[in-house]
């Protein structure tokens, strides 16, 4: 790694191992003792190698990480401070928190869990419990998605619409125009991701406005997850995804948290900069 940071001048590296310890995928190996005390000495003898090629803490180290801590035992560990020593920062992938492998729909990226609905994990928790852990609030990034995930309903939403965790099919559709059928080493078969960046709901016309659906799309805000979600009645499908009005909500606990900024997956998703503007 020093090589190539040296070869292409590049500012450090980014690590993305996100589930040391715990299942990633349906069929990867993993190590539920030794994962995350490996991973600390790799990045322990990363700092090491960088430090003494570069200066001390001329190169950056940086990671992915999802809502909780590193698991061993299948438990996410209580104290992440030794990472934090080696670790510039990292980057907290609060999305992704409810999708088409749950039995209920459920917002993509919830502010605020709802209790004993979907995944009881949140964006704030995720800061909670990192911070909790011993990692300085100063060297994580909150992490903000710039689209959503769609899936088929097996009821009509719009009957309840205060209620988005409803019954959903197993089978997710073809998401924005960029969406496409990918390889699922697994399963050994091809499937759908559903997602739907932000600029495509707005230039493909789901979105007329931020906060305007366009017919048949109905757009309802949760009060809990602090998020939008739209509902085709027609089709049954139901996207979760961030707006500016959901994103600022982020940013401003980010803030009042003293986070050392956000991170963004992808800036490319962005229509007119309706979203970075925020």
């Amino acid at each position: 790694m020093v090589n190539y940071v040296k070869q292409y001048e590049l500012d450090g590296i980014d690590i993305d191992w996100e589930y040391p310890g715990r299942l990633g995928d349906n069929c990867n190996v993993f190590d539920v003792v030794n994962d995350t005390p490996n991973y600390l000495l790799f990045l322990q003898d990363l700092r090491k190698e960088f430090d003494s090629a570069f200066g001390t803490r001329k190169k950056l180290i940086t990671m992915a990480v999802r809502v909780q801590p590193f698991d061993v035992n299948g438990t996410p560990i209580s104290d992440v401070s030794e990472f934090a020593k080696v670790v510039d920062f990292a980057n907290l992938m609060q999305y992704d928190i409810n999708g088409g492998w749950n039995n209920d729909t459920g917002p993509n990226a919830p502010f605020n869990f709802e209790k004993g609905k979907g995944l009881q994990v949140s964006f704030v928790s995720a800061i909670e419990d990192w911070t909790k852990a011993g990692w300085p609030a100063s060297q994580l990034a909150a992490g903000i998605g710039y689209y959503g995930r769609s899936t088929i309903t097996n009821v009509d939403m719009t009957k309840d619409p205060k209620n988005q965790y409803q019954s959903q099919q197993s089978t997710v559709p073809l998401g924005d125009s960029e969406d496409a059928p990918w390889y699922d080493a697994c399963a050994g078969s091809t499937a759908n991701s559903g997602t739907w960046q932000w600029k495509h709901l707005r230039d493909q016309g789901l979105l007329t406005s931020p906060t305007t659906a366009a017919a048949p799309w109905v757009r309802q805000w949760d009060d809990v997850s602090q998020t939008p979600w739209l509902f085709n009645p027609n089709t049954k499908q139901f996207i979760s995804y961030d707006d500016p009005a959901s994103i600022k909500i982020k940013l401003d606990y980010a803030a009042s948290k003293g986070l050392a900024g956000s991170m963004i997956w992808s800036i490319n998703m962005d229509y007119n900069n309706e979203l970075l503007d925020t």
